[in-house]
């Protein structure tokens, strides 16, 4: 089931990202969000996702868009109000974005509540991670270790609403500290 609060956010996000970033640019990401434990369990991101997110990186990708009808409508559960049907993407950079999110309650006394971040991951990143939880007997990845070895995301405001700063993971500079 689609997430209704963190895919939101990315997608305002991708949205802000092309409004001030105006070269091209190829994305792949998929979306995680851990709410009740500060850990992100291994079958979670799922063998399939994770190698088109590395194939994403090294070739093309040609996909026909199916856009969802809205929830509850009374129309097929695909309709044709897309701008087009196909797209074709050169290659580009992949990220598993990991959003840990306990706003109604923390899952450990040492995590406030509220407490509210995004990562992001490269799939050599998730790769190393899965091997780190291998070694140590472990069958998740706890949120200290994203903390340590990854990018943290900025959350910010934009006029529709809140979302994260994804300028780094396409220039590596924080588009926010230069408007």
């Amino acid at each position: 089931m689609a997430d209704r609060v963190f895919e939101p956010e990315v997608s305002r996000s991708l949205q802000w990202l092309s409004d001030w970033y105006k070269k091209p640019v190829a994305l792949a990401i998929e979306c995680k969000r851990c709410m009740t434990s500060a850990t992100l369990p291994l079958d979670q991101v799922k063998s399939h996702q994770l190698e088109a997110l590395v194939a994403f990186e090294k070739q093309p990708l040609a996909k026909k868009l199916s856009v969802a009808a809205p929830v509850g409508s009374s129309e097929r559960r695909f309709h044709g109000k897309s701008e087009f049907d196909f797209i074709f993407v050169g290659p580009g950079k992949s990220y598993v974005l990991v959003n840990f999110r306990f706003t109604k309650k923390a899952p450990r006394k040492d995590i406030p509540k509220g407490l509210n971040k995004c990562f992001a991951l490269t799939p050599t990143q998730y790769l190393e991670a899965e091997k780190y939880c291998e070694e140590v007997g472990r069958k998740s990845i706890p949120i200290e270790w994203f903390q340590e070895h990854v990018l943290e995301l900025e959350r910010v405001k934009y006029e529709s609403g809140y979302g994260w700063d994804l300028s780094p993971l396409v220039t590596g500079v924080d588009l926010t500290k230069v408007i």
